[in-house]
């Protein structure tokens, strides 16, 4: 079972995709999203489907870039 400590809203995924909600919403009609959760009126993902999601579909960077000297 997955505690709500990995699970994450969908304002923090926007933000951690740098992407609109409005943005989401047209990948989440054409199922380009991942698979999301729905309590209440408010979406939720687990933490690691949507770090995959960025990594691989969104190719996001998650860690910060490094610094060249």
């Amino acid at each position: 079972m997955t505690s709500t400590n990995d699970l994450i809203d969908l304002g923090e995924l926007c933000e951690m995709g740098k992407l609109t909600k409005d943005s989401y919403r047209s990948l989440r009609r054409r199922g380009l999203t991942p698979t999301a959760y729905k309590m209440g009126r408010n979406l939720y993902f687990k933490r690691s489907d949507a770090e995959q999601w960025l990594v691989n579909v969104r190719m996001v960077r998650l860690d910060p870039p490094r610094r060249i000297a």
